[in-house]
C-alpha cells in the first residue's frame, strides 16, 4: 500500500474524483454498521497497486452505542475535528465526517487547481467540515449527492431525528443506526 501522502496525482484527475467517493461510500459504510474510524489522514488512506483506495483501520477505530460520546483528542494534529482538538465531549461518527471532509479537500488540492467538475466534492467537503458537527450530513446521502443533487447540502437544517432510529438499531432507510 502507498499512504496518500506519498501519492502525486497531478496527471491523474479523474481517479482523484473515485477515490473521493469510495472514501465517502466506504466511511458511509462503516458508519452505517456504528464503527467510527477515528483517525482518517493521509497516513490511513492509502492505495493498492492495482489503484483501490483502503482506508487502513487504526487502534482509534471503534463501534459506538446510541447516544455515545468521547472525550479527549486522537488522531493526527491537522487532521482532527475542531471538536477533537479541543477535547470536548463529541461524537466520533460526525468527528469522521470532518477527517472525511479535510481528506477531500487535501486529495483535490494535490489534483491540481480547481476545476468546475469537482464543485460538487468541494461543495460536500465544505459541508462535512461545518464548525457545528450538528451541521454535517450524513454520509450515507452520497448517493443522492453523487448524482448531483446536493440541494439537500446547500440547505440542510440538521434535525436529529433523521439520523437515526429510538432503538439504536441499524434501520432500513439508508441512514446511521447511531444517535449521538
Amino acid at each position: 500500500f502507498t499512504p496518500m501522502r506519498y501519492v502525486d496525482f497531478d496527471s491523474r484527475y479523474s481517479l482523484v474524483v473515485q477515490y473521493c467517493w469510495e472514501l465517502i461510500e466506504v466511511l458511509g459504510f462503516m458508519h452505517k454498521h456504528n464503527v467510527a474510524h477515528g483517525a482518517i489522514y493521509d497516513g490511513s488512506i492509502s492505495f493498492t497497486k492495482s489503484g483501490a483506495l483502503k482506508l487502513l483501520i487504526t487502534d482509534c477505530s471503534q463501534t459506538v452505542y446510541e447516544g455515545e460520546v468521547l472525550r479527549g483528542p486522537y488522531g493526527a494534529d491537522d487532521w482532527m475535528a475542531p471538536e477533537v482538538i479541543k477535547g470536548s465531549s463529541h461524537c466520533p461518527i460526525k468527528a469522521d465526517r470532518w477527517g472525511c471532509g479535510n481528506a477531500i479537500q487535501k486529495l483535490l488540492k494535490k489534483a491540481g487547481p480547481a476545476r468546475e467538475q469537482d464543485e460538487c466534492l468541494r461543495t460536500i467537503a465544505k459541508s462535512l467540515m461545518a464548525d457545528d458537527p450538528e451541521q454535517r450530513p450524513s454520509l450515507l446521502e452520497w448517493r443522492t449527492w453523487k448524482s448531483g443533487d446536493i440541494s439537500a447540502i446547500l440547505s440542510r437544517t440538521h434535525s436529529p431525528e433523521v439520523e437515526g432510529t429510538e432503538s439504536g438499531n441499524e434501520d432500513h432507510t439508508g441512514q446511521e443506526a447511531v444517535q449521538c
